[in-house]
């Protein structure tokens, strides 16, 4: 759950190690993130879809909800400006116009179209659509994780996760599906701080650096005068050159560049709490 009474689902149209392509990794995560943002705002009960697949030589990506839904007669203006949900309505789309008309300049520039089906009380759904150009992958890097026995779990491990992009946060949970981890979330760095405080079961901290209210610098710095010995791992799709050296100082025990793959994450994981002698992830029982 995202929220109360609202599930965060994900469909994946491609096979791991497949589903990399060349695009402008800006544009479409501000593209995603706002609409997968909006639909969590003004969705009240139910659940959002997200997902994305193959379509010729296009790859379609859809965010569907159970929310308040737009009136058609809006729809033909509704990436160009502010509008209500419906005269009526007391809920107001308060900066979805922005936003929309970002994800509409965006795909513009990327040579992409979206459009919209929706209307009031039964949800929305966006679809957009980009060229696909398949990228170069490599194969599986021979790490720890790759030689821990199939039957490895991190079950009875609590990781958790700093993150305030919903669509990262997905994307670590469905990485890590089936390990049996008990993953909890924080939006911000305060929030990862105050957990860690009151909390000594948390076992691993994925960290990320630009957030809300408190980086993940300073939240690092106070989870390790709080807890020295914690594993906190920066996740970061870049790191300005200036800010290298609080990276460095401000208590990190590993790195993961975004967007990292499942082996990678169970990699910088196994690092820390694989137990060569019991042969499992996770704490001694």
């Amino acid at each position: 759950m995202i929220k109360e009474d609202v599930e965060l689902k994900m469909s994946c149209g491609l096979p791991d190690h497949s589903d990399s392509m060349v695009t402008d990794e800006y544009k479409l995560k501000q593209v995603l993130n706002n609409l997968v943002g909006n639909a969590v705002k003004f969705t009240e009960k139910g659940h959002v879809h997200f997902g994305y697949a193959i379509k010729g030589n296009e790859i379609e990506f859809f965010v569907k909800d159970t929310g308040i839904g737009i009136d058609q007669r809006f729809h033909a203006d509704i990436f160009q400006r502010f509008r209500k949900a419906e005269p009526s309505s007391s809920k107001i789309y308060e900066g979805a116009g922005l936003g929309l008309a970002i994800c509409h300049s965006n795909l513009e520039l990327m040579n992409g179209k979206i459009n919209l089906e929706s209307e009031p009380g039964h949800g929305s759904l966006f679809r957009f659509a980009l060229p696909y150009k398949p990228a170069k992958t490599l194969p599986p890097k021979d790490s720890i994780a790759s030689k821990v026995p199939e039957t490895a779990s991190l079950k009875g491990v609590n990781i958790l996760v700093a993150e305030d992009e919903i669509l990262n946060y997905k994307y670590i949970e469905d990485l890590l599906a089936g390990t049996g981890v008990n993953l909890i979330s924080a939006v911000n760095g305060s929030q990862a701080v105050n957990y860690c405080r009151d909390h000594n079961d948390v076992h691993l901290v994925l960290m990320d650096i630009r957030m809300p209210v408190m980086d993940g610098l300073e939240a690092t710095r106070r989870i390790k005068e709080l807890r020295p010995e914690l594993p906190v791992i920066a996740q970061s799709a870049y790191i300005e050159k200036d800010r290298q050296p609080q990276v460095r100082e401000a208590g990190f025990d590993d790195f993961l560049f975004k967007p990292f793959l499942k082996e990678e994450l169970m990699d910088a994981i196994a690092g820390f709490l694989y137990k060569r002698e019991t042969g499992f992830f996770g704490t001694d029982q």
